[in-house]
């Protein structure tokens, strides 16, 4: 396949999976109303906005929207394999709610680093693979 027609198909893909709803049920699961005091010129406002929680930060730590991402708990692009055709990429971008989980930035960065060293390691390993089978085959 063409890659910029992939890459276009893949990108049209993960902008439409923003209406998914059993991605915002998820996201709404996580979340609470919390009271937030601003300072204006007329004197202190209170008012209620939505808070959502990390599942791996402590019970009690709180995010406004802003400061939090939804993330898929099995990785749409396999770690170790990489792509593997739109079937497997939909049935798991387009996943049950049970499939997303709330993270922190700064959870999400470490998970997201660490899943992007093992797709390095894992296509160096292939790359030397290829090479050992390369060699081989012109002995």
């Amino acid at each position: 396949m063409d890659p910029k027609k992939k890459n276009f198909a893949i990108s049209s893909l993960r902008r439409a999976s923003l209406r998914w709803n059993p991605r915002n049920v998820a996201k709404n699961k996580g979340r609470k109303q919390l009271p937030v005091t601003k300072q204006t010129k007329k004197g202190t406002s209170t008012r209620e906005i939505w808070h959502y929680q990390c599942v791996l930060c402590p019970k009690d730590k709180w995010y406004k929207n802003s400061e939090i991402e939804l993330d898929h708990i099995v990785p749409v692009v396999s770690v170790q394999e990489g792509f593997h055709g739109f079937d497997l990429f939909i049935d798991r971008l387009y996943c049950e709610e049970s499939g997303f989980q709330l993270l922190c930035h700064e959870h999400h960065a470490e998970k997201s680093k660490l899943e992007g060293t093992v797709r390095t390691v894992s296509r160096r390993n292939k790359k030397v693979k290829k090479n050992k089978k390369v060699k081989k085959n012109k002995s």
